[in-house]
């Protein structure tokens, strides 16, 4: 005790526990005087924090570790996973923030093309996020928009469909 700080399961935050400790350890007790939580005694102004105290929307993607994120990056296609795998084994743990980016690209690009710029950047050995990313926006920037067709052989033309609605209108 002595001004360090101990968690509790979500639970029971704002409410009255009982603390009991000795030397080493530091036990958090109900109102039925159920152990709830039991924490190594630490030094004053330190704190000690279970995981499963941890609300899951406050754990991180690093936190919750490479397997995490390779399953979210597996969405995107198998080229992405191949990429990603590679980062990790290029960079080690400094490879899983890279891999937040590419997953955050999802959000502006579409799957496919995020795959596409993957399989590009492991053939070249590009394991960067600024490549894929850098792969994408020439992508997205060459992308033709077709020309609109005013005739085709399968589209009647617009003065039919004029002649249809004066027809319909005179019929009644």
């Amino acid at each position: 005790m002595k001004r360090s700080f101990y968690s509790v399961p979500p639970e029971y935050l704002g409410c009255d526990v009982w603390v009991r400790w000795n030397e080493q350890v530091v036990r958090i007790l109900n109102h039925r005087f159920e152990q709830v939580a039991l924490h190594c005694r630490q030094q004053p102004g330190k704190f000690s924090t279970l995981h499963e105290h941890l609300a899951s929307e406050k754990i991180s993607s690093v936190e919750r570790g490479a397997e995490h994120l390779l399953r979210k990056v597996r969405l995107l296609g198998t080229h992405a996973a191949q990429w990603a795998e590679s980062t990790l084994e290029e960079h080690g743990v400094r490879g899983m923030r890279i891999i937040q980016g590419l997953i955050a690209l999802s959000r502006k690009y579409e799957a496919t093309a995020i795959d596409a710029a993957c399989e590009k950047a492991w053939r070249g050995r590009g394991f960067r996020y600024r490549i894929v990313k850098h792969l994408l926006e020439r992508r997205a920037a060459t992308q033709q928009t077709l020309e609109f067709l005013d005739v085709h052989p399968m589209i009647r033309p617009i003065s039919d469909y004029a002649e249809f609605v004066r027809h319909a209108l005179q019929q009644g």
